[in-house]
């Protein structure tokens, strides 16, 4: 017998069920040899076939079950599911038709919400809830129909179970409800996916799943991922049209939701702390009880940006070579220094795609450089928000056991698994303390070289590469010292630009003999640790992938971590200003920039042709799934026929990635070395807001950038800091209002700044023709 068929016999003979069984006559029958005037017996056995169809129910949500990777991808086996639990709950109905017993219901609704079947669980989970408050709004416990008993102790304990019963109830429901409105999401994202790409469609835009999202908020309001789900939704909707009841200039307006949208990643980052806390309390990963804490909802321990990591407790820092000093922008004399520095931290773990520094035990530190990390999807958390959510609706009593937070539905998270609860079916998380785990999971020390969005190449170069190029030596004595409880940790190879980058300014990490000294393929040095999931693993026991931490959410322990870290400016440059989004200090920038420049003039040589002839160099999106510009082969004959009609002589390149038949880079050294080469010799860069642009950190001084982006985007401003910081000359040329905005498919120009563009490519090869600003090169 299962716990919730004892449960429900027990409730059968409190609820007087013998005096309401109306169903009799279809009991009593020979096969039973049951006489008509036996009511008793007919009971038992309404009882027994009662518990048989909910013992059926319970072992479907017991079951294993995987469910399709979409919301719109259909699976036989989940029908058949739901098919096998509707019988047994219309069994259920049929043999015990009595209109207070709420169990039927529930459990189907909560096989229903297993198999995805969300839409189907609300009425059932409604009049589960409307069964269950029966006995609460009658003052009495009998859920049977019969007389009610005197008020007694025992009467009082059996109501607060009914109370816990119908607050449970609404829990469940409101999973379920966020779950609908999650797979809501999910099937806008398929349809784009689908028909563009991942690009947004025509006559659709973020807005759209946002509605959904804010539903969701009214049910988990401090739900850590939905907020942050909100807020990118928000920053994705920035270059539409103002809504209709927007007071103010199109530029107020969209500063003013600018910074709604970052407000808002700055919540999602406090409400997943306050969940990561709750987390440590249930010894997630090792956690204990935070010290020196009066409760969880002191955030002091979420450290934000390089002069608060160096001001934490326990941590040492090093400036940066350049006195700690820099402006947040050329020539602007109105900002704040900024702090840059090399910090060394102590018993730490770091876990998730974005490699988060928390404090390992019972220190509750959480590192993150600004406010776009998603908290909820990199460290171990609990579901603190269902709790915050029953209390808001008036259900204090209820003690809910928390939840281990799965994130994205790895149930591998961390390096844990599964539970199950057998009575609720609900599924918890068990994280293991990886200091305790395997050697693969445990270092003495770590640089870490990797981080928030690490492998979009943007992040790459304007981050990860300027803390290798400031850690370069630390990273060489890493490489000799050849001891694999002392690692540098980078992103996966299998983005091949990283491969490019970590050959060209670190060729000694890579090893050309084998084991028996014989020359082989190039192997990454087992001290260089590959971070985040890899698409294209081979299974192999050779080469580098021991020590590759390739889950979508992996973990690891070290005694002692160093690290690079400065603040970000408090705003992005002009015209558009509002919040920044991942601005890296001047002085880092011009030394990876000198840094690159001389390590490919090391394996080539100098080029002496650089600059001899102008060369306009031309970003294309054409085979990008977003912002796809609809006018390129006009635009690009347009600039091509004004440089002739100017006798400027100038070439105009088009940039693209060279791949073999099988998409892959057939060299991504040389690619690497080319693409630097390249930008290094433009005159002239032009292209639509996207990761190309960030190769025009490797320009020469004075190089012209003409931007194609988005006015109303704050958050979109990183390329006109690069070029601020580096002394290139940039040009903004704004796209046509799309809803769709960062994520439209296809982008256009807006009326007659085609010509703007043209006038801006020509413009800027007049004046490195004319010398009215140098080739000023730093090599």
């Amino acid at each position: 017998m299962t716990a919730i068929t004892a449960i429900i016999l027990a409730f059968l003979a409190i609820s007087n069920v013998i005096s309401t069984a109306s169903a009799y006559d279809d009991y009593a029958d020979d096969d039973y040899n049951r006489a008509p005037s036996d009511p008793v017996k007919v009971a038992e056995r309404m009882a027994k076939d009662y518990t048989a169809a909910l013992d059926t129910l319970v072992g479907l949500i017991q079951q294993p079950i995987t469910l399709p990777s979409s919301p719109s991808h259909k699976d036989d086996s989940v029908e058949t599911m739901l098919l096998e639990g509707k019988t047994a709950f219309e069994t259920a109905l049929r043999v015990f038709p009595d209109e207070s017993l709420p169990h039927a219901h529930l459990l189907f609704a909560k096989v229903c919400t297993k198999v995805g079947a969300y839409q189907e669980s609300l009425p059932l989970f409604d009049e589960a809830i409307r069964r269950a408050s029966m006995p609460l709004e009658n003052g009495t416990t009998n859920m049977g129909g019969g007389a009610s008993s005197p008020s007694s102790s025992a009467d009082a304990r059996a109501q607060a179970e009914a109370s816990s019963l119908v607050q449970q109830l609404v829990l469940e429901r409101s999973r379920s409800h966020f779950l609908l409105l999650e797979n809501e999401v999910s099937k806008w994202d398929d349809v784009n996916i689908q028909l563009h790409r991942g690009g947004i469609a025509p006559g659709t835009s973020p807005l759209m799943p946002l509605v959904s999202v804010e539903k969701q908020l009214e049910i988990f309001p401090k739900h850590s991922q939905a907020l942050h789900n909100k807020a990118s939704f928000l920053v994705l909707s920035l270059d539409g049209a103002p809504p209709e009841n927007a007071n103010g200039t199109n530029s107020t307006v969209a500063s003013t939701r600018s910074w709604e949208a970052y407000d808002t990643f700055r919540k999602s980052q406090v409400t997943g702390y306050e969940a990561y806390t709750y987390g440590k309390n249930q010894h997630l990963a090792g956690g204990k009880s935070c010290i020196n804490r009066a409760n969880n909802k002191d955030y002091a321990g979420l450290v934000v940006g390089g002069s608060a990591w160096s001001n934490a407790p326990g941590a040492s820092s090093t400036p940066f070579s350049y006195n700690n000093k820099t402006k947040t922008t050329v020539g602007d004399e109105n900002d704040d220094d900024l702090y840059i520095g090399i910090i060394t931290l102590q018993n730490i773990v770091i876990s998730g795609r974005d490699a988060v520094i928390s404090g390992h035990g019972s220190d509750c530190h959480v590192y993150v450089p600004h406010p776009y990390v998603n908290l909820a999807n990199n460290l171990p958390m609990v579901t603190s928000w269902e709790t915050d959510a029953m209390m808001m609706a008036g259900q204090e009593g209820l003690l809910l056991p928390l939840l281990t937070y799965v994130p994205e539905g790895n149930n591998n998270a961390y390096g844990g698994k599964i539970t199950k609860d057998p009575v609720n079916g609900n599924d918890d998380l068990m994280i293991p303390d990886p200091k305790l785990s395997a050697q693969r999971g445990r270092f003495h020390s770590a640089l870490l070289l990797t981080g928030y969005a690490s492998y979009n190449y943007f992040h790459f170069v304007t981050e990860t590469l300027p803390s290798l190029v400031a850690t370069r030596k630390y990273v060489r004595s890493v490489l000799e010292k050849g001891d694999a409880n002392h690692v540098v940790i980078i992103p996966n190879l299998q983005y091949e630009f990283v491969e490019g980058f970590v050959r060209l300014l670190l060729p000694e990490a890579f090893s050309e003999d084998d084991d028996e000294g014989n020359n082989g393929e190039n192997k990454l040095s087992p001290q260089m640790v590959q971070w985040g999931p890899n698409k294209r693993r081979n299974n192999s026991d050779e080469g580098d992938e021991h020590v590759k931490f390739d889950s979508s959410h992996p973990i690891a322990h070290v005694r002692r971590l160093v690290a690079v870290a400065w603040d970000q400016p408090f705003r992005a440059p002009p015209p558009v200003g509002g919040p920044p989004h991942c601005l890296t200090p001047a002085p880092l920038l011009r030394a990876m920039r000198r840094a690159v420049w001389n390590a490919v003039n090391a394996l080539r040589g100098v080029d002496e042709t650089i600059n001899r002839k102008l060369k306009v160099v031309y970003c294309s999106r054409s085979t990008s799934p977003t912002r796809s510009l609809m006018e390129e082969e006009e635009l690009l004959l347009r600039i091509k026929d004004e440089i002739r009609e100017e006798g400027l002589h100038a070439e105009v390149i088009l940039f693209e990635k060279k791949t073999d038949e099988n998409g892959k880079s057939r060299f991504p050294l040389e690619f690497i070395m080319d693409t630097i080469r390249l930008f290094q010799s433009a005159d002239v860069v032009v292209g639509v807001h996207g990761a190309s642009l960030a190769n025009i950190a490797f320009a020469n001084v004075g190089t012209t950038i003409v931007e194609m982006g988005l006015e109303g985007l704050s958050q979109a401003s990183h390329y006109r800091h690069l070029s601020q910081a580096l002394d290139l000359h940039h040009v903004d040329v704004f796209l046509a209002k799309d809803a769709r905005s960062l994520g439209a498919a296809g982008v256009t120009l807006r009326e007659g700044e085609l010509e703007s563009v043209v006038e801006a490519v020509v413009g800027g090869l007049k004046i490195r023709k004319g010398g009215e600003i140098g080739n000023h090169s730093e090599l």
